[in-house]
């Protein structure tokens, strides 16, 4: 008691552990879980934690264990239904592909929308990394252009992939 009123700690922490409680929890939703069948790109056959080449995701040096590996023109499209709150992941080139005549343009598409794009880049630009705010969106399209130079040697990458989202995961669209 402090200058004879009782008090229990109990009715100090109870208050915070129901506003705590009452926050949304947020869930990440990694885009390894994809199939990569469920993946449009117009060379060879997308890679779950690898390059398109098979080989580790490396870009500006730096090697990611998650991600996708994939290649320009590229789709990737998620059905979100209005529940998921952001997407982030570091996008770029592989470095096996420094040098050689390349050219994409990474694209995060809500609703028909482009919300992010990457300017043109090479596997010479250092990676890039993507924050994009998704409330209210319902069809995510992930998208790897060509760089205006055909698509050769555009091996492109979604390192550290993923949408933090509440209620119902994210659903792969079409299948491919």
């Amino acid at each position: 008691s402090i200058r004879g009123v009782k008090f229990d700690v109990r009715n100090l922490l109870f208050p915070a552990i129901l506003s705590i409680a009452s926050v949304s929890a947020s869930e990440v939703y990694f885009l390894d879980e994809i199939d990569p069948a469920r993946i449009e790109q117009g060379f060879g056959v997308a890679r779950i934690g690898r390059c398109v080449d098979g080989g580790p995701i490396v870009m500006g040096g730096k090697v990611y264990a998650k991600g996708i590996g994939t290649h320009s023109v590229g789709l990737i499209e998620l059905n979100l239904d209005g529940k998921a709150d952001e997407f982030s992941a570091v996008v770029g080139g592989s470095d096996r592909m420094k040098g050689k005549y390349c050219g994409f343009e990474f694209k995060v598409q809500g609703d028909c929308k482009t919300l992010w794009s990457s300017g043109v880049m090479t596997s010479d630009s250092l990676p890039q990394p993507v924050s994009v705010k998704l409330a209210g969106v319902k069809k995510l399209m992930l998208r790897v252009e060509d760089g205006g130079n055909g698509i050769s040697n555009d091996h492109a990458n979604w390192a550290d992939a993923s949408i933090r989202y509440s209620g119902v995961a994210p659903k792969p669209g079409k299948t491919y």
